[in-house]
């Protein structure tokens, strides 16, 4: 399978239960180390915290740098890194 540097998302999440297929999803696709999944969201129309959205990230290695207001940036932790890069 084709994986990728960037994944974008915008207004995908509208319940909590999406988001672990969102993040599975993205965790299987995206490149290792240095990919970079871009998640824009506004959160007028949901319920969902940033929090979950984050842990979710988290039980998948992935690392959360928030940009502009709705703007997420998700990457692999250092950890997750580190280990694939002991793996090779």
């Amino acid at each position: 399978h084709e994986k990728f540097d960037t994944i974008m998302g915008a207004d995908v999440i509208y319940t909590e239960a999406s988001i672990p297929p969102l993040f599975d999803t993205v965790a299987f696709f995206l490149k290792k180390p240095r990919g970079r999944f871009v998640l824009s969201r506004y959160n007028k129309w949901s319920n969902v915290d940033d929090e979950v959205i984050i842990k979710a990230a988290k039980e998948r290695f992935m690392h959360c740098t928030k940009g502009s207001e709705g703007i997420y940036i998700f990457h692999w932790n250092e950890t997750e890194e580190n280990e694939q890069t002991d793996e090779k």
